[in-house]
C-alpha cells in the first residue's frame, strides 16, 4: 500500500512537471519534441492522466485525457473530451452526491483533492474503486484547472475491506469469550492483550501495560520464576511452537486469579522466534471448586489416619489392660491361692487399671482435640499464652535450669482455638525438659510472619531424635524414641493432630545430641 502511495505521489508530481511544461508549448507551440514526450509518457503511465478544468461561470469540460482514459473508464478519451458527464453517468449514485460535494469544496479553496469513489462500467457489469488525485489551479481568467491522475484502487480496496471483515471477526470473537487473547511481538516486545484483560486482573488497560514486564508483575511470586523460565525455554527452542502454564496472577486489589495460559510461537526462516499469540483464560472458580475438593480430600485422610490411631490404641493399649483385668478378677477368686499370690494378683489388677486409666484419658484428650476443631477461634498473645505454660511447669523448669529465649515481636498474635496453642506450647516445653542435654539447656522460640502465614518455630539443644531410623513413625499415638527415658508419646501425635485440625503445616529436623526444631506455618494471618 505504501509503495502505490509513493508510486501515485511519484507520477503526481511527474504530471505537475510536465503541465508546467505544458503551458509554454501551448502558447508557443513550437517544442514539438516536449509534446511528443508528454503525450508518450502520459500514455505509457498506469491509470488515467487528465487535465479537467471549471471556468468562471461553473461550466465543467475535459481539456486532456490519456490513452489509459477508455481502459479505467470505458469511455474513449475523444468523446470524455467532448462530454465530460459521460463519465459522471458511471460514478456510483450513492457516490456521486459526496464527489461534487468534494469538487465543490476543492474549487472554493483551491487545495489539493484526494478522493475515491466507485464507477460503475454497463459494458463489462463491473465496479471498480477509483483514487483521484489532483492540484487544483485558479487560472487568470478565474477558471480552474485540475492537473491529476485516477487509478484503480480496486485491488487495494478488497484487501482493506478483506483486512477490516477479519479485524471485526477478531474483535467479535475476542467479545463472544471470556478468554483474553493476547499477541506479544517478541521483536519490539510490545503485547496486544484483549478486553477480557480488563476483567481478568480488574483494572484499566492503558498504553503503559502493553509490555511483557508488566504481566510478570502481576504473577504471583510463587510462581513468577517457573513462568518465566519456562516461557523463555519455548522461545529459545527454535522446535517448540506451542507453550502451557498454569499459574497465579495478583489483582490490583490483592485477590488471585488462577490462570491457564496457551501460546503458539511463531518462527521465522532462520529459526528465530519472532511472535507469540495465545490465550489466557481464567480458571479461578475450577481451581477453587479444585482446592476445596482436595482440601475435604486431606480432611478425610487425616480423619483416617486418626481412626486408624484410635484402632491401634484399641487393639493394643485398651485390649492389654482389659485382657489383664479380666484374667486377674478370675483368678483372684480362686479360694486356693495363697495371701502372697493375692496380693501380687491385686497390685496387678491396680496396675492394669491405672493403664487403662491411662489410656482412657489419652482418648478423652484426643477425642477433645478433634472437637475442639470447631471451637470459636480468639486472638490469642503468644507471650501471655507462653507465660501460662510456664507458670504450670515453673517448678519443672527451674529444677533443669532450662534457659528461654523468645522473640514474638514480629508476629504477637495468632487467631485459634485458645485450647490448641496451649496443648502445642505445653508438649513442646515438656519434651524440651525432659529430653535435654548437658548443663545448659536452651530452649528458643520465635514467631513471624509474611502477607498470608503466621510462622512459629521452636528450637532446643537437646539430645535430638535420629530421623532416619524414626521418622516415618515420627508423629506415631504412643511411639517413644528414647527407651531409657520416661515418656508415652502422646505429645508430637497431639500437636500433629492439631495442626490437620486448623489446615496448617508442620515439619521437623533434629540430629542426635544437636537438638530439635519445630517448624509451624499457620493459614490465619490477622
Amino acid at each position: 500500500m505504501h509503495l502505490i502511495k509513493f508510486y501515485l505521489y511519484f507520477i503526481q508530481l511527474l504530471f505537475t512537471e510536465i503541465m508546467e511544461s505544458l503551458k509554454p508549448l501551448k502558447a508557443v507551440k513550437q517544442n514539438q519534441d516536449a509534446a511528443y514526450l508528454l503525450k508518450h509518457i502520459s500514455d505509457s503511465s498506469p491509470g488515467a492522466i487528465y487535465q479537467f478544468k471549471i471556468d468562471k461561470d461553473k461550466n465543467y469540460s475535459f481539456i486532456y485525457a490519456s490513452a489509459g482514459f477508455e481502459k479505467l473508464t470505458g469511455i474513449s478519451k475523444e468523446l470524455i473530451l467532448q462530454d465530460y458527464t459521460l463519465l459522471f453517468q458511471r460514478f456510483n449514485q450513492d457516490d456521486l452526491p459526496g464527489l461534487l460535494e468534494s469538487i465543490r469544496i476543492v474549487s472554493e479553496t483551491a487545495s489539493q483533492w484526494d478522493y475515491k469513489f466507485r464507477l460503475e462500467n454497463p459494458d463489462t457489469g463491473k465496479t471498480i474503486w477509483i483514487k483521484g488525485t489532483s492540484n487544483p489551479e485558479l487560472q487568470s481568467d478565474g477558471s480552474i484547472l485540475w492537473d491529476g491522475i485516477l487509478m484503480d484502487v480496486s485491488d487495494i480496496e478488497e484487501l482493506q475491506e478483506k483486512y477490516f471483515d477479519s479485524n471485526k471477526r477478531y474483535e467479535y470473537a475476542t467479545k463472544a469469550t471470556n478468554d483474553v487473547i493476547w499477541d506479544w511481538d517478541l521483536i519490539s516486545d510490545k503485547l496486544f492483550w484483549s478486553e477480557g484483560f480488563e476483567v481478568v486482573l480488574g483494572c484499566k488497560l492503558t498504553e503503559d501495560k502493553l509490555n511483557l514486564h508488566f504481566w510478570e508483575k502481576c504473577i504471583h511470586p510463587e510462581d513468577i520464576e517457573r513462568v518465566s523460565e519456562s516461557i523463555q525455554s519455548a522461545i529459545l527452542n527454535d522446535s517448540e511452537t506451542r507453550w502451557e502454564e498454569n499459574y497465579r496472577l495478583v489483582k490490583p486489589d490483592g485477590s488471585i486469579a488462577y490462570i491457564n495460559d496457551r501460546g503458539y510461537v511463531i518462527h521465522n526462516k532462520y529459526g528465530r522466534a519472532i511472535r507469540m499469540v495465545g490465550a489466557m483464560k481464567d480458571i479461578t472458580d475450577i481451581q477453587l471448586v479444585a482446592l476445596e475438593r482436595q482440601k475435604l480430600m486431606d480432611n478425610l485422610t487425616r480423619r483416617n489416619e486418626t481412626l486408624e490411631q484410635f484402632t491401634y490404641i484399641v487393639s493394643h493399649n485398651l485390649r492389654a489392660p482389659v485382657a489383664n483385668l479380666l484374667g486377674l478378677s478370675e483368678a483372684i477368686t480362686d479360694a486356693t491361692l495363697d495371701t502372697d499370690t493375692k496380693n501380687l494378683m491385686t497390685y496387678q489388677l491396680g496396675d492394669s487399671a491405672t493403664k487403662l486409666d491411662s489410656v482412657l484419658k489419652d482418648l478423652k484428650i484426643i477425642l477433645n482435640t478433634n472437637k475442639e476443631v470447631n471451637f470459636k477461634k480468639d486472638n490469642i498473645d503468644f507471650q501471655e499464652e507462653f507465660g501460662k505454660v510456664y507458670s504450670k511447669m515453673k517448678e519443672q523448669i527451674e529444677n533443669e535450669n532450662i534457659e528461654f529465649i523468645t522473640d514474638f515481636k514480629k508476629a504477637p498474635n495468632i487467631k485459634i482455638v485458645p485450647n490448641y496453642l496451649h496443648i502445642i506450647l505445653l508438649n513442646l516445653i515438656s519434651n524440651g525438659i525432659k529430653f535435654k542435654r548437658g548443663e545448659n539447656p536452651l530452649i528458643k522460640l520465635t514467631t513471624w510472619k509474611d502477607n498470608k502465614y503466621i510462622y512459629f518455630e521452636y528450637k532446643d539443644n537437646g539430645i535430638g531424635v535420629d530421623l532416619e531410623k524414626h521418622g516415618s513413625k515420627f508423629y506415631n499415638l504412643y511411639h517413644t524414641f528414647h527407651p531409657h527415658i520416661k515418656g508415652k508419646g502422646t505429645g508430637v501425635f497431639l500437636i500433629k493432630t492439631i495442626m490437620n485440625n486448623i489446615n496448617g503445616e508442620i515439619a521437623v529436623s533434629s540430629k542426635v545430641n544437636e537438638g530439635t526444631k519445630f517448624f509451624f506455618k499457620f493459614n490465619n494471618v490477622l
